[in-house]
C-alpha cells in the first residue's frame, strides 16, 4: 500500500511533461539499495529527474540497524520507513556527484538481548543530508550509485524502556550508507 502511495506522489511531476521541462526531462528512475537486502530488509526507490541538476526520490525501506548505531546489549530494526529526497547534481545531465537533502519517517523496534522477546518501539522524523555519485556504465539507463548520508531525529515518540533499562543509541545521528542499483527511463 505504501508503495502505491509513493508512486502517487510522483505522478503529478510526470504529468507535467511538455509544460516547461528542459529537453530530455522528466526522466523516471527505479532502483533498490542493496545494503538493506543484506540486513533482512528492503529499500525500493522511485525517482523523477525533473530538470537539469534536480531529481526527486521517494522510498520505502526496512532492515536491521547497523551495529555502529545500536546500543550495547540491544538489537534494533527499522520496522518500516519512508523517505523523500531532493538531489542536486553538479552535472546538468543528472550524472556524477550529487548532494541529497533527506526527510524520513522511521519506525524502530528495539529489543534487550537478554530479556526474551519483549519489543519496544519508537517512531521518528529525521532530517539529513549526504553525498553520492551516480554512474551509468552504458547508455542503456542502468546505473550504480554509492551514497553516504547522515541524519538527526527532529521528533520522536514511543517507548524505549524494557525491564527498567532504556535504549540509548551510541550515536546522536543516523548513518545512511547505500549502494543503489537502478534504471533510468528516458
Amino acid at each position: 500500500m505504501r508503495s502505491v502511495l509513493l508512486c502517487m506522489l510522483l505522478l503529478p511531476a510526470t504529468s507535467l511533461a511538455g509544460s516547461g521541462f528542459a529537453e530530455g526531462f522528466p526522466r523516471i528512475s527505479a532502483n533498490i539499495d542493496v545494503i538493506p537486502y543484506v540486513t533482512r530488509g528492503h529499500a525500493n526507490w522511485l525517482g523523477v529527474g525533473v530538470a537539469p541538476h534536480w531529481n526527486i526520490q521517494v522510498a520505502h525501506f526496512s532492515g536491521d540497524v547497523p551495529s555502529l548505531g545500536v546500543a550495547e546489549g540491544w538489537s534494533a530494526r527499522f520496522r518500516s520507513g519512508d523517505l523523500m529526497c531532493l538531489d542536486y547534481y553538479f552535472n546538468p545531465d543528472n550524472r556524477g556527484f550529487h548532494v541529497k537533502a533527506i526527510s524520513a519517517r522511521v519506525a524502530i523496534e528495539m529489543r534487550r538481548n537478554n530479556v526474551g522477546n519483549t519489543l519496544v518501539g519508537e517512531d521518528q522524523i529525521l532530517l539529513g543530508a549526504g553525498l553520492g555519485f551516480r554512474w551509468f556504465p552504458t547508455d542503456t539507463g542502468l546505473f550504480a550509485a554509492p551514497f553516504f548520508g547522515l541524519g538527526a531525529p527532529v521528533f520522536s515518540v514511543g517507548d524505549r524502556t524494557i525491564g527498567g533499562q532504556t535504549y540509548d543509541p551510541p550515536l546522536p545521528i543516523a548513518v545512511f550508507p547505500a549502494l543503489f542499483i537502478g534504471y533510468e527511463f528516458g
